[in-house]
């Protein structure tokens, strides 16, 4: 099958999931002015052991500050806006898909920015997105990026 016809249906998968995603949670409704109470929520059973990591000293094992914040950014319903930043940074008014994967480790005190700069500049070479010139200004912003990363942290 040719390259274009693999996007093409990457791209119809994808509006797929994201299309039961805002049915599930009611935004589809919202938007259209319709009041529905819908039969299905969705909820996130935490497990009852937590690592005793707590980076940012809150009292709060990492697991719970990273979910929590995460579900707030989510919550909040950012607007979607996919523009270069310079410092990388969007404002917390908009963003994309990957802002709330920062946005969510950041509730933790980690910065994922730092992290896959430091990581993208000593292995450029893993990175296809980057095209062997790092920009701290998108880079950690990138899904293709945040994959590569998160799998290599996996190996590790």
């Amino acid at each position: 099958m040719k390259k274009k016809a693999w996007i093409f249906i990457a791209c119809i998968l994808i509006f797929l999931l994201c299309f039961t995603f805002l049915f599930k949670e009611g935004i589809i409704w919202d938007y259209l002015g319709i009041n529905v109470s819908l039969p299905f929520t969705k909820t996130i059973d935490i497990p009852s052991t937590l690592s005793g990591s707590d980076q940012n000293n809150n009292g709060i094992p990492d697991q719970l500050d990273i979910v929590y914040t995460a579900r707030k950014e989510v919550e909040q319903r950012t607007p979607y806006k996919s523009v270069y930043y310079d410092g990388g940074y969007p404002p917390d008014t908009e963003g994309v898909c990957t802002d709330v994967v920062w946005r969510g480790l950041l509730g933790a005190a980690i910065n994922l920015k730092y992290l896959m700069d430091k990581d993208i500049a000593e292995n450029t070479e893993l990175y296809p997105r980057v095209g062997g010139s790092p920009d701290p200004n998108i880079d950690f912003r990138r899904v293709p990026n945040q994959s590569v990363f998160f799998e290599s942290m996996q190996n590790h």
